[in-house]
């Protein structure tokens, strides 16, 4: 019965506090990363141990048939996130390291809370255009809606922003000074 109301629930519950956990210690936790970094082809194997390991479900799968218990079972199913966010981890030191830069990236992430807002509706109640044959051309022009739907509502909301309270907010076209820096590296 328990596990009908909180089944879903019990699969995300750790992955909320070991974002938070990684935002309150990521200076502690860079540090660490860059000792480990030192040694490149351990931190690689590492990262891409943890890849395999939530990709593949090795281990958790098998650990929680061990015990015939339900709350021995949500345990394991509770905790097999952590490797796919020590992976994202790794991952994105890794490439903070490379000091990769893309300017679509970057104009991706000017607008990402639009996009946040508008993939969902579309995606599944406004089923346009997404799962129509053949995909991938469909899927492309999905894209470009949902993009240009989400730079069209940023727009839209800084001047509303303007219009209703007088002030503007500065334009997404305001690149900081560190993302010019690492695009002239």
């Amino acid at each position: 019965m328990a596990n009908s109301y909180f089944s879903i629930w019990t699969q995300y519950t750790i992955v909320f506090p070991f974002s938070v956990g990684i935002g309150l210690y990521r200076n502690k936790i860079a540090t660490f990363l860059s000792s480990l970094y030192k040694s490149p082809v351990l931190y690689f194997l590492f990262m891409i141990l943890m890849f395999f390991q939530y990709f593949w479900e090795v281990g958790n799968y098998r650990m929680s048939h061990l015990l015939d218990s339900w709350t021995y079972s949500q345990i394991i199913v509770t905790i097999e996130p952590v490797s796919l966010i020590l992976f994202l981890v790794l991952a994105t030191y890794a490439i903070d390291k490379m000091k990769f830069f893309s300017y679509f990236l970057n104009w991706v992430g000017n607008y990402s809370f639009e996009i946040f807002l508008i993939h969902m509706p579309f995606m599944v109640y406004y089923d346009f255009f997404l799962f129509r044959k053949p995909l991938i051309l469909f899927f492309f022009i999905y894209l470009g809606f949902i993009l240009t739907l989400s730079f069209l509502l940023n727009k839209i909301l800084y001047q509303f922003n303007y219009f209703v309270f007088g002030k503007y907010i500065l334009p997404n076209k305001a690149i900081s000074a560190d993302v010019k820096r690492c695009a002239a590296e």
